[in-house]
């Protein structure tokens, strides 16, 4: 098999577009490590204060790898003997065709403060905020990414470099607010206030009960990306995308300006630095033109130097409010009314922006739409017997 098939010269169309997925001799069992310290301290005799440290370290964890990439970029030229020259399963699989293998070397590290103020009902009052600043690294997205988050590749850039895709991971959250409450609001026979209310006017207006959840977090990280690149035209080459996916950065992103212009938001703003580059360089080698105009990101000839997770997209907000109340109809029957406000302020959560290059360069770091859902009100009725 290493040899691949007997085919005529300059013809592998018997095999051509064949795919193998293999798997490393030296597989390894994924080892996770977990850490955590914890103390807590009450304040009151209702209220309750914890901090701690939690984290984890994984190591020897499954990863796809690309083990028939290039070993140097084809030019625009070439042809099959230069294929065979610079793909190492060129004649198993013919152009167009793939060998993956599934190996344990990718490695994950998670660390986190989270803290909790906890207080058990009192004079109608219970809530419960919890808060965390977590960092989470690794060099390994899975096979199929992580639905709705980043456009990181499941594939390392360079086979030979694994650090190379080692950054923040789609879903790395560095800080996250939550909490909850429910309150009895003080007005009904027996509270604060209406305490000689009729019992009319106590059955309408009294006992009902205020409730709360929030959820705030700041935003996912983003990876600079380029579309996929095919430099060969007289031969069906593999597509490009599954290694050389990373932009080069050629200078800081300056963010100036952010907000709509013309009808369209723009995460990076109108600075000059927010417009990708029109030439294509290696700065390795210095092949292509080098870019002008003070740009940030522009397409690589080879393996791109911009960094996994190095931008972060916008935050996400979501305030639900709910006001509900159980009227007794006769001993053992009640009807419960609710009244439910899901993102009660009604604020949009914009998505992250597009950060590939290619095609239309217009479109990058524009945002085409929100992640919250708009003001939604609810009103139930239960009757219980």
């Amino acid at each position: 098999m290493e040899a691949g098939f007997q085919t005529t010269a300059g013809n592998n169309q018997n095999v051509n577009g064949s795919g193998y997925d293999t798997w490393d001799p030296n597989m390894r069992p994924a080892v996770i490590q977990q850490f955590n310290l914890t103390g807590q301290y009450q304040i009151d005799s209702h209220t309750t204060v914890q901090a701690g440290y939690v984290g984890n370290i994984g190591q020897h964890l499954a990863v796809p790898i690309w083990i028939n990439q290039y070993s140097e970029l084809p030019p625009s030229t070439c042809d099959v003997n230069f294929m065979l020259a610079i793909e190492p399963y060129y004649t198993l699989v013919g152009p167009g065709g793939d060998v993956i293998e599934t190996a344990s070397r990718a490695i994950t590290n998670y660390h986190s403060l989270q803290a909790t103020l906890q207080r058990h009902q009192t004079k109608g009052l219970e809530l419960l905020v919890n808060y965390t600043l977590a960092k989470n690294l690794t060099n390994n997205v899975g096979y199929y990414g992580v639905d709705g988050f980043g456009v990181d590749d499941s594939f390392w850039q360079n086979i030979n470099n694994p650090r190379g895709d080692y950054g923040p991971s789609s879903f790395d959250v560095r800080q996250m607010v939550s909490a909850s409450a429910v309150y009895g609001l003080p007005f009904g026979r027996g509270k604060l206030f209406g305490s000689r209310w009729s019992p009319i006017v106590d059955e309408a207006f009294g006992g009902w009960q205020w409730s709360m959840t929030a959820r705030l977090n700041t935003g996912l990280p983003m990876s600079v990306t380029q579309s996929p690149g095919n430099n060969c035209s007289n031969i069906n080459c593999p597509g490009l995308a599954d290694y050389i996916s990373h932009a080069n950065r050629y200078a800081p992103l300056e963010i100036r300006g952010r907000g709509t212009v013309g009808g369209v938001f723009h995460w990076f703003g109108t600075d000059p630095s927010a417009v990708p580059c029109t030439s294509h360089y290696d700065p390795a080698s210095g092949t292509g033109t080098a870019p002008t105009g003070g740009c940030a990101y522009g397409r690589a000839l080879g393996f791109g130097d911009a960094g996994v997770g190095t931008l972060r997209g916008p935050g996400f907000q979501d305030y639900d409010f709910s006001l509900s109340k159980a009227f007794q109809i006769v001993e053992s029957q009640t009807l419960k009314a609710r009244i439910d406000a899901f993102n009660a302020l009604n604020i949009a959560s914009y998505g992250n922006p597009t950060t590939r290059i290619g095609g239309n360069a217009a479109s990058f770091g524009v945002i085409g739409g929100t992640i919250s859902a708009p003001r939604q009100l609810q009103l139930s009725l239960v009757y219980q017997f």
